[in-house]
């Protein structure tokens, strides 16, 4: 497979059926999300910490990766790391909530613990992060939100939305 078919790039693309696809396999294979940038000092309504809040509603692990100089031990009952590397246990989706500039920075970090995917928010794109990743076999979604698209495709929409899940951060 070429690299470049495993970059994903703004959510109107993410729609087309190949893209599908690929975001089917992101949720039936993960179990663990690394939320990197997370701010655990955050009023809960910064998209980072309500969708974090979120991701352990709806059954996903969610470990949070603050690159804040917060005092915080943990977040919704999970212990805040300062690196991904840090983390025992195995990641399969590192979700980015840094600045586009700053992902750069975390290349080494993501690439050390071999996540399959690595999904960066709504307003965060990297070109060259996203190749290096994909060029290692790493799915990648840029400028686009989990929280989002979670909620659009029908297999996702299984139960019943209660007014504080359905809200938009």
């Amino acid at each position: 497979m070429d690299w470049e078919e495993n970059i994903v790039d703004a959510w109107e693309e993410i729609r087309d059926f190949r893209t599908i696809e690929q975001f089917f396999r992101i949720l039936d294979e993960t179990k663990t999300i690394a939320v990197l940038g997370i701010d655990p000092g955050a009023r809960s309504d910064r998209r980072s910490v309500f969708v974090a809040e979120w991701l352990q509603k709806h059954g996903f692990r969610m470990i949070p990766v603050t690159t804040e100089n917060g005092s915080a031990a943990e977040i919704f009952g999970e212990k805040v790391y300062r690196r991904l590397g840090d983390v025992p246990d195995k990641i399969d989706l590192v979700l980015i909530y840094t600045p586009s500039e700053k992902v750069p920075a975390y290349v080494d970090e993501i690439l050390a613990v071999r996540p399959a995917f690595v999904w960066m928010n709504l307003g965060v794109a990297c070109e060259a992060a996203a190749r290096v990743f994909a060029e290692r076999g790493m799915l990648v979604v840029q400028n686009t939100c989990f929280w989002d698209e979670y909620r659009f495709y029908p297999k996702m929409c299984n139960y019943d939305y209660d007014e504080n899940l359905n809200r938009r951060p």
